[in-house]
């Protein structure tokens, strides 16, 4: 970026092109919604993360709403050097995807009430299960966790009402290749047991 930014930023245009054409062929194709992934955008500093990474998830966004309005959008990037603790969470929102997937370095009562304070208690929040728990379990901590989860974002609609979009669950990171796949199934069975039951916080 240093060195030679305009070839970076012909690079970025390119994939930024690619990436609309490929989500609209996702959709055409029978996807419903689409997730964004810039996994790697924590690792910019703020200056950088503005100069280099916003302006490109924008025009990703701006396209595909123009395109595709009623294809709700998501956009995640993963927790790294800059980004923990939902550095980048209201940078992420500026972007005007419907949904913010936020990582498992961030409580999400404190995450839901920074939107809500800078504008954007429409944006829905998604994720902040930690994956390490779904790996190592035990089970019953991935009942505990998971369940207290649901019952916090439970709250947090009760309470703030129609300032407080839905919410989403879902992993904070991608799911461990070392995950037994009976713990990613009691997660999923203990999502919609949940849903079935009275959930009074």
């Amino acid at each position: 970026m240093e060195s030679d930014p305009n070839l970076v930023r012909d690079i970025l245009d390119f994939l930024t092109e690619r990436l609309v054409e490929y989500a609209q062929y996702q959709v055409e194709s029978g996807a419903q919604i689409i997730q964004l992934f810039d996994s790697w955008a924590g690792q910019l500093e703020p200056e950088l993360y503005d100069e280099w990474v916003v302006p490109y998830q924008k025009r990703v966004v701006r396209r595909l709403k123009r395109n595709m309005p009623h294809v709700p959008l998501i956009l995640y990037a993963a927790p790294m050097k800059y980004s923990t603790g939902g550095a980048y969470l209201e940078r992420m929102a500026q972007t005007g995807v419907d949904v913010v997937s936020i990582d498992h370095t961030i409580p999400l009562h404190e995450a839901r009430q920074r939107l809500d304070e800078a504008g954007f208690g429409h944006v829905t929040l998604q994720g902040n299960m930690s994956p390490s728990t779904l790996r190592d379990g035990p089970e019953g901590q991935i009942v505990e966790q998971t369940t207290c989860l649901m019952k916090s974002a439970i709250k947090e609609l009760r309470e703030m009402g129609p300032s407080c979009r839905r919410y989403i669950m879902n992993l904070g990171h991608g799911i461990d290749k070392d995950t037994p796949e009976s713990h990613a199934a009691l997660f999923v069975k203990t999502v919609r047991a949940f849903g079935l039951r009275d959930n009074s916080p």
